[in-house]
């Protein structure tokens, strides 16, 4: 598996409020084309700097070559949303947290189907639901960004983390090698698991995600798992319910926002 680098730099050296710029080589990689993010400053950005950002906007992505940026920032930073509105970014998702700690097992659903580890006969099944399972996201929610690039950049991250030398990283697979019906990446670190990537088969009937998510999370418990944490899209209210049923909690609310670069010879 390829391991990229990227540094951050001022988005312009006299407004260092406006935050850091980087290409995201990990992105370009799958899509083909530059793509970069923008860190915004904690600093209150001033309500006369609209056209000087959109110009440093534009420089920046000039010399990157860059045809999106993307900017996440938290949901109290309110000055931030019409600034970036202003100077051209659209809001694309809305991110929150969600986190619990040891999972009581009379609160969870009997398991039904069985959780396991993924084999490589497994691969090219997970790969082919992974290539047609996920509709949000900030990428899926972009009007102007191919589909097909989203759905690629999801089977990438499945290969990559299948094919994962670290010992913290599992894939479950939900149901036996005659029926896959879904997978769940997740990385467990002294007792505490990021729950990444997951996905019940679509082709299949509705009513997978409760048996596919309670039964990996029993199963992390046993291997050690004490606190659970995980990104999701607010707009996933399936998901969102779905962790809310087995007592998550929600916090640290984030907005992202896309830039499109003028010109843009690969979005929509």
């Amino acid at each position: 598996m390829s391991v990229f680098q990227t540094s951050y730099s001022p988005l312009s050296a006299s407004n260092p409020q406006w935050g850091a710029a980087a290409c995201l080589p990990w992105d370009e990689a799958i899509f083909g084309f530059p793509v970069a993010e923008l860190r915004v400053g904690s600093q209150t950005p001033a309500r006369g700097d609209v056209s000087d950002f959109r110009a440093a906007l534009e420089q920046f992505a000039a010399r990157a070559r860059a045809e999106l940026i993307s900017v996440r920032f938290s949901a109290h930073q309110l000055a931030w949303v019409e600034l970036l509105c202003q100077a051209g970014f659209i809001p694309v998702d809305l991110s929150i947290e969600a986190s619990h700690g040891p999972l009581r097992l009379e609160a969870m659903p009997k398991p039904r189907f069985g959780v396991r580890l993924a084999a490589p006969d497994d691969f090219p099944d997970l790969l082919r639901i992974a290539g047609c399972a996920f509709h949000f996201g900030r990428y899926h929610a972009d009007p102007r960004f191919p589909r097909e690039l989203a759905d690629r950049r999801y089977v990438h991250w499945l290969r990559n983390a299948l094919e994962s030398a670290d010992s913290n990283e599992y894939i479950f697979v939900l149901g036996s090698a005659a029926q896959r019906l879904g997978f769940f990446h997740a990385v467990l670190r002294e007792g505490g698991v990021d729950l990444r990537l997951a996905a019940a088969d679509p082709g299949l009937p509705v009513g997978l995600g409760p048996a596919l998510y309670s039964e990996t999370l029993l199963a992390l418990q046993q291997m050690g798992a004490r606190r659970f944490v995980t990104k999701v899209s607010a707009a996933n209210m399936g998901v969102v319910n779905l962790y809310a049923s087995i007592g998550f909690r929600f916090s640290n609310p984030a907005h992202i926002f896309h830039w499109h670069a003028p010109g843009a010879n690969h979005l929509l």
